[in-house]
C-alpha cells in the first residue's frame, strides 16, 4: 500500500463556466469561463500512463475575463515527509485581469485585498479527498481558524497581480520566490516566507494584516526585457542559495 497521493498527479487549466464554480465572482459579475484544479490517477497496468477516467474536479473557480488567470500549481520540493508542508498544493490565481493594458482601471473587481476571494492570491491546500470533501484546508493557513467567515481559509498569500510561476530557493533558506505579472509598467518578483502574523499581501497591506513580503527586484519590463520598446512581461523565477 502506497503513501496518501502516491500515483496520482495535478492539472489546472481553464474550462467552459458550463456549471456551477465552487467560487463565484464578487459584485454579481459573470463568468467567461473557469480556472479549475483536476487531479488524475496514473493508470495501474501501465506506469507512464494517465487513467482517463480517474480525472477528479478540486476546485472550480469562476472568472471574469480572459488574462490572469490560474497559473502554476506545484509542491514544495524542500518538504520532506516529516514536514507540516509536505503533500500540499500550492495554486496562483491571477486576480482576474481586464482584457488589455494598459487601461485605467485596473482589478476592476478589487480582489487584491478581497480575503473572501480567491483571485489576486495564492491558494495552499491539501489535495487529497477527505471525509466527503473534495479538498481540505491546511489547519497552519494563516486564515484557516481566523473565526471571520469573510476570510478563505485557502489563502496563503494575497494581494497579488498575476503571480504566474514561483519556485522555492532549494539551497538556504527555503524561501519562495513569485514572479508577479503586473500591469503594462511595472514587473515584481516576490520572496515569501511561512507567515507568522494574521495574513500576508502583496500590495499595500491593510490594518488588518502585515506583511512578510520582500521584493527582491522591479523594473519596468519595456528598458528591462528586450531593450526593445515592445512590451514584454516576468513570468518565472528561479534562486538556489547555498550550492
Amino acid at each position: 500500500m502506497g503513501a496518501p497521493g502516491e500515483g496520482r498527479f495535478y492539472t489546472s487549466s481553464t474550462h467552459p463556466a458550463d456549471v456551477a464554480a465552487d467560487f463565484e465572482l464578487p459584485m454579481g459579475a459573470a463568468a467567461v469561463h473557469h480556472s479549475v484544479l483536476y487531479e488524475w490517477q496514473v493508470d495501474a497496468s501501465d506506469p507512464d500512463a494517465v487513467d482517463p477516467s480517474s480525472a477528479r474536479v478540486i476546485l472550480r473557480i469562476a472568472e471574469a475575463y480572459g488574462d490572469h488567470n490560474v497559473g502554476q500549481i506545484a509542491f514544495d520540493p524542500n518538504a520532506g515527509p516529516a514536514d507540516p508542508d509536505y503533500g500540499l498544493l500550492y495554486v496562483a490565481m491571477g486576480d482576474g485581469g481586464n482584457v488589455c493594458c494598459p487601461r485605467p482601471s485596473v482589478d476592476p473587481l478589487f480582489v487584491g485585498q478581497d480575503l473572501s476571494s480567491p483571485l489576486g492570491t495564492m491558494l495552499r491546500i491539501d489535495p487529497l479527498e477527505s471525509g466527503g470533501s473534495a479538498y481540505t484546508v491546511p489547519a497552519a493557513n494563516v486564515f484557516a481558524s481566523d473565526g471571520d467567515p469573510d476570510t478563505l481559509g485557502e489563502i496563503w498569500a494575497y494581494g497579488l497581480r498575476n503571480p504566474h510561476r514561483f519556485s522555492w530557493d532549494q539551497g538556504g533558506t527555503g524561501r519562495m520566490f513569485i514572479s508577479d505579472i503586473g500591469q503594462a509598467n511595472l514587473e515584481d518578483t516576490s520572496g515569501r516566507t511561512e507567515p507568522t502574523s494574521a495574513g500576508r499581501s502583496g500590495r499595500a497591506p491593510t490594518s488588518s494584516s502585515t506583511s512578510t513580503r520582500t521584493t527582491c527586484s522591479r523594473f519596468r519590463p519595456v528598458t528591462s526585457c528586450s531593450g526593445t520598446p515592445t512590451p514584454c512581461s516576468s513570468t518565472t523565477t528561479t534562486r538556489t542559495t547555498g550550492r
